[in-house]
């Protein structure tokens, strides 16, 4: 392939597959009011070209912050990204560090106050702490099993509280139909009654995603496998027959970015048709990695401008169909027989008038 040949593959693949930047360490800081206004500057031309951004990646990858640096919370800053850049926002999001009813109803807040922008990658620990360790609030240690029960109680919370029961009806004075709302009943690893006290989201669900460091594993409820790509060579084997997947690139400078993505294309170009990718990222593992070495400003000459459509979700970005689970055969939370009025009871009681 000549050299102009791959820069229209390249192109034409990149106008076509929505594309993110996966941000450890510090990098993100670029993005905030703050840095300086160069970088800034930089930074806020490359985001009117991307679709979404992958938060707190150094928990996935591990790259970009040694384990003792401090670290942003991905999930306050997802708030911000997604209001003043219009991004899409991935959050990563391990065991360890929450419980899932923790962790559902601050990831389901921060949707609803960015429009259906979030999403979330769970992977099974924080690479950068010691594994296997407790999960939050259990005695179970974090890996397959306790993700997997994880995320089912995510994904029941985040519909506990149907948004079509709010009705605010200021003639007839019903402000929503309260029985619609469900506890969730969960027994598993954790043992959850629910409801969350938070309408669902505009999207359905947010966009659940799974961190794939080995692709057999199992990810039953995953959305799209995020696949960290260390050698382009391996990926193509790995993604074949998953059900959609996201390639995390790693590059380190400007001249990684575009020899990174001319094999990325080159790959993807030779596998179309088999495996679904419904997007791409490069992660970018520092504020220099970004800004200072023109890694940005390759991007930036490389990506089409977003089309100033509005707000949209971020399951619009990827071309996602609308998720929710239907919980109507769960107990109502204010029925005489229910689960604790702990939600995050471990036990199972029954309330009495």
């Amino acid at each position: 392939m000549t050299s102009e040949q791959s820069e229209h593959t390249l192109r034409r693949l990149l106008a076509s597959t929505p594309f993110g930047i996966a941000f450890s360490g510090d990098a993100a800081l670029s993005l905030v009011p703050g840095a300086a206004p160069g970088e800034r500057r930089a930074v806020q031309a490359l985001a009117r070209r991307i679709d979404f951004a992958v938060l707190g990646a150094e928990r996935l990858s591990g790259s970009g912050a040694p384990p003792e640096a401090p670290r942003l919370d991905p999930t306050s800053l997802a708030i911000s990204l997604a209001s003043d850049h219009a991004l899409g926002v991935f959050v990563a999001q391990t065991p360890e560090h929450d419980h899932p009813y923790n962790a559902a109803r601050r990831l389901l807040t921060a949707d609803n106050l960015t429009g259906g922008a979030l999403g979330v990658v769970v992977a099974h620990n924080d690479v950068l702490t010691p594994a296997p360790v407790p999960a939050a609030w259990t005695s179970e240690l974090t890996g397959p099993r306790t993700t997997a029960d994880f995320t089912e109680v995510l994904r029941d919370l985040w519909n506990s509280y149907p948004r079509d029961l709010l009705i605010a009806d200021r003639q007839s004075g019903v402000f929503g139909r309260s029985e619609q709302i469900r506890a969730i009943d969960h027994s598993g690893v954790y043992s959850v009654a629910g409801p969350l006290g938070i309408p669902s989201s505009v999207q359905g669900e947010p966009v659940l995603a799974s961190w794939a460091a080995d692709p057999a594993d199992d990810f039953p409820a995953a959305e799209v496998l995020v696949l960290p790509v260390r050698t382009l060579d391996d990926w193509a084997s790995a993604a074949r027959g998953a059900l959609a997947v996201i390639p995390v690139l790693t590059a380190g400078d400007e001249g990684d970015v575009r020899s990174v993505l001319d094999s990325w294309a080159a790959l993807l170009d030779a596998i179309s048709g088999e495996t679904h990718v419904a997007a791409v990222a490069i992660e970018v593992t520092s504020r220099l990695g970004l800004a200072a070495t023109s890694a940005a400003g390759v991007l930036t000459a490389l990506l089409p401008e977003r089309p100033q459509t509005g707000a949209r979700t971020l399951r619009e970005r990827l071309g996602f169909a609308p998720r929710s689970r239907d919980l109507s055969d769960r107990p109502s939370p204010f029925s005489e027989e229910q689960t604790s009025t702990d939600p995050l009871s471990t036990t199972k009681t029954k309330v009495h008038e």
